[in-house]
């Protein structure tokens, strides 16, 4: 017999995330990768964080960015694999989990309907920053290190 799932909590026993959502906020998680030449391990920067209209955790993001960077692609074969899944979300800002969340607290489908009236957040200009510096040259490296460890069958 397996356990059941608790019954969701109606929209309004939780009104501040339900608001937050409401207002243009996110719960995002900021992964990045620490591998150890056959390790490797995927993380978060500090849990969830809420994600206020235009205030991202640029800070995490950059740390996780150099982290991912400098260690995530050592480990064989699954720490290029996700290195390159992590540098992704941190290009978009961090991997949303919000729609996760207001599911477990209300319901599939009234997370479903919270998240299509929702508006839409934005990202702010420093993420150009960490784009550019951290994620895209980093990027780059680690394709071009899989190619060379893997060649593709036409080389």
């Amino acid at each position: 017999m397996q356990p059941q799932a608790p019954p969701p909590i109606p929209a309004s026993e939780s009104p501040g995330l339900v608001e937050a959502v409401m207002a243009g906020q996110r719960l995002v998680i900021v992964p990045y990768v620490f591998s150890v030449v056959i390790l490797s391990f995927k993380r978060s920067m500090g849990g969830v964080h809420l994600v206020k209209t235009g205030g991202w955790p640029m800070g995490k993001i950059f740390g996780a960015s150099c982290i991912t960077a400098l260690f995530g692609w050592i480990g064989m074969p699954m720490g290029i694999i996700w290195t390159v899944i992590c540098l992704f979300y941190l290009w978009s800002g961090g991997k949303d989990v919000t729609r996760a969340v207001l599911a477990a607290s209300v319901g599939e489908a009234e997370a479903k309907r919270i998240l299509k009236t929702a508006p839409k957040p934005k990202l702010p200009a420093s993420i150009w920053f960490v784009r550019l510096i951290i994620v895209i040259p980093m990027t780059l490296l680690t394709l071009l290190i899989f190619c060379i460890l893997f060649p593709p069958p036409w080389v």
